[in-house]
């Protein structure tokens, strides 16, 4: 199975996971990708990862501009189809995520 950034990069996606956040915004989204249909931000958590009260704010911020949501790893199947839309291309019709 892909990772998020593979398929980025096989999509021709460009994207930026921040791996220190110690250096960022507090609550500032893990992983930025921009493509030729928008932008996404997005907060990476384990399955029973919590969100921050700064996480909450920066992608309720987000929202109403750009796609910005909380991705954990049962999101997959959601989270390929965003990237393939923000590629400004149809996923392959018999994809059944792992």
């Amino acid at each position: 199975m892909y990772k998020r950034q593979d398929l980025c990069d096989l999509l021709s996606l460009k994207w930026h996971h921040e791996t220190d956040s110690r250096r960022s915004k507090e609550g500032f989204p893990d992983l930025v990708i921009a493509g030729p249909e928008g932008v996404a931000f997005a907060e990476l958590k384990s399955e029973k990862g919590r969100a921050t009260a700064a996480q909450t704010e920066w992608i309720a911020a987000l929202c109403p501009h750009v796609y910005a949501a909380f991705w954990r790893p049962s999101d997959w199947p959601m989270v390929y189809n965003c990237l393939y839309e923000l590629a400004g291309k149809t996923p392959p019709p018999h994809f059944e995520p792992r």
